[in-house]
């Protein structure tokens, strides 16, 4: 801005940063929920999507991840969960990943009732998938004490903190999240 006013000015002929590129600023990471401001989130959320959330801090989903989660792509017996990259909806990165459930999402997951006629596990009454539950996840939060929001990206970040702050092997956790990169 400074050598452009130079310019304009009539200081200098031409602005010795022409042809540079902006820095891009990255805006602030999402703020890290603690593990009992979870505990309160799951409890204040409204049934029918306990097991959305629980799939998102529990098991690190993507919002599409979630909203295209099939019953066929849980498997109780085994104890893990997938984010299947169809044809129709694919994955971030275009792969399949397994995810190990928890106990306390294996529980919302059996509580949570299923939709007849419908393969997604999170839909509407006319079993479509959902698409957005911002305004029932900003409710929860705000009954939750969660004074400055809560995102679904930020439910991902705290599955990947938490964990990671548990002692989950960093490789573990890259493969668990569909990061090609463990930087990220």
């Amino acid at each position: 801005v400074l050598f452009r006013k130079a310019v304009e000015w009539g200081k200098l002929e031409e602005s010795p940063a022409k042809g540079l590129k902006a820095f891009k600023e990255i805006p602030n990471p999402p703020r890290l929920l603690e593990v009992d401001e979870v505990a309160r989130l799951l409890e204040e959320m409204p049934d029918h999507l306990k097991a959305l959330i629980g799939c998102a801090v529990y098991a690190g989903l993507r919002k599409q991840e979630l909203f295209q989660l099939r019953w066929d792509d849980i498997s109780m017996k085994t104890g893990d969960l997938r984010a299947v990259s169809r044809q129709e909806h694919h994955t971030k990165n275009r792969e399949t990943r397994r995810i190990p459930m928890n106990e306390p999402l294996k529980q919302m997951l059996q509580r949570h009732p299923r939709r007849l006629g419908s393969v997604y596990v999170f839909c509407n009454r006319d079993g479509m998938p959902y698409d957005n539950v911002r305004a029932a996840l900003s409710s929860a939060a705000l009954r939750a004490g969660i004074d400055d929001g809560v995102g679904m990206h930020q439910l991902r970040h705290a599955f990947c903190s938490h964990g990671l702050m548990m002692g989950v092997d960093p490789r573990t956790m890259q493969k668990w999240m569909g990061h090609k990169d463990l930087a990220t």
